[in-house]
């Protein structure tokens, strides 16, 4: 489950973040859309930053299947 749950919050973060711009989404905005607990969003990914990261390395990962 917490691998489905930790796409599920990639997957809304970066629909956000490309919605919105990195600094102009919060922690809260996601967890809204999530309709979770800024403290369940939290126990996945600590901050903000770490979401940002764990996107990019998804894209990098997706990028290196295809060389």
């Amino acid at each position: 489950m917490a691998s489905n749950t930790k796409q599920i919050i990639l997957n809304t973060a970066r629909n956000l973040f490309m919605e919105n711009g990195f600094h102009d989404t919060s922690m809260r905005d996601i967890a809204a859309a999530l309709n979770i607990s800024v403290g369940n969003l939290t126990y996945h990914y600590k901050k903000k930053e770490e979401l940002i990261e764990a996107i990019v390395l998804q894209e990098h990962e997706k990028y290196e299947k295809l060389s």
